[in-house]
């Protein structure tokens, strides 16, 4: 399985992201481009299966949840 669960992400946003802030949340390489989007507002040309991270990293419920299982494709 190596390459499938990457080290924990360090988020810095002054005045958005409230220091000592910790989440389980579930991320991948794949996720970087949807959290790209809404935070430019730029729509996505095609599909991806990543799943924004922004709601997260501002503390909001997710849209999506992830779960392990789904990222390995055994549900």
């Amino acid at each position: 399985m190596t390459g499938v669960f990457a080290p924990p992400k360090i988020a810095y946003w002054p005045n958005k992201v409230p220091a000592g802030t910790v989440s389980d949340h579930i991320s991948a390489f794949w996720d970087v481009l949807p959290t790209l989007s809404d935070l430019t507002g730029e729509p996505i040309k095609g599909e991806t299966d990543g799943i924004s991270m922004l709601p997260t990293l501002l503390g909001k419920p997710e849209s999506s949840k992830k779960t392990l299982p789904s990222i390995l494709g055994i549900v």
